[in-house]
């Protein structure tokens, strides 16, 4: 008969100095040979004895770079603690990081914003003019600054938490989200009486043209058209 490896179930590995001698369930060894037998990590188990590998319970997952011998991690929880703080049209967000982790250490977030409009109207993603500090996905910290927003328009900005497995999960990422609403702004014509700008209200400060915009220019009735 093959001999059987002894099992101390206090101790992670199993003695297995024969290669012919195959690990037990809950064992695993990666090749073959004289290696000791390792108990299955966290989060995951063999389904026959012999194993090269344990498989990760349902939930659970394992990226291509993590060795066989750490536990199987799952998606992080939501942030937590939203808070928004609105600037005329731009926003700063902060947020704390999610109680659940994953049992994993690269967690990172991505911001999902959604226009509203002035009504009720249904949501849509933002254009590509909404400009995000340092960017929208994968920050590191928890906090991003967000600017070029429109004037007097509900947003809705979603603050999602994913880490190295979330891309194996079947689940969207699990996220927090704050609804905000910009403040209104006026149209600033130009001294051409034609051209001119978006601004947010407040104080206006005046502006003269460049110099070389200042040099007198005859009009058909022989009028310079700058004062």
């Amino acid at each position: 008969m093959v001999p059987t490896p002894v099992i101390d179930s206090s101790d992670k590995y199993v003695s297995a100095r024969q290669a012919s001698v195959a690990c037990p369930a809950s064992f695993f060894k990666p090749t073959q040979g004289d290696e000791a037998c390792i108990q299955c990590p966290i989060n995951s188990r063999t389904t026959n004895e012999g194993a090269t590998n344990c498989v990760c319970r349902n939930g659970y997952y394992r990226t291509d770079s993590d060795p066989l011998q750490m536990p199987c991690t799952t998606i992080p929880s939501a942030p937590q603690n939203v808070i928004s703080s609105v600037n005329e049209t731009s926003l700063m967000l902060e947020w704390a990081s999610p109680r659940e982790m994953g049992g994993r250490e690269d967690v990172v977030y991505n911001i999902i914003c959604k226009s509203c409009g002035a009504g009720r109207g249904v949501c849509t993603r933002c254009g590509d003019n909404v400009q995000f500090v340092p960017r929208q996905l994968g920050l590191i910290e928890p906090r991003v600054y967000i600017s070029d927003l429109l004037a007097h328009t509900q947003y809705t900005f979603e603050i999602q938490a994913v880490n190295g497995v979330s891309d194996q999960s079947p689940y969207s990422p699990q996220f927090s989200s704050v609804n905000i609403t910009t403040n209104q702004a006026v149209w600033i014509t130009g001294l051409d009486g034609l051209s001119g700008r978006w601004a947010v209200k407040g104080p206006i400060s005046a502006s003269h043209p460049p110099p070389s915009a200042r040099e007198e220019k005859k009009g058909t009735a022989g009028h310079s058209e700058w004062p």
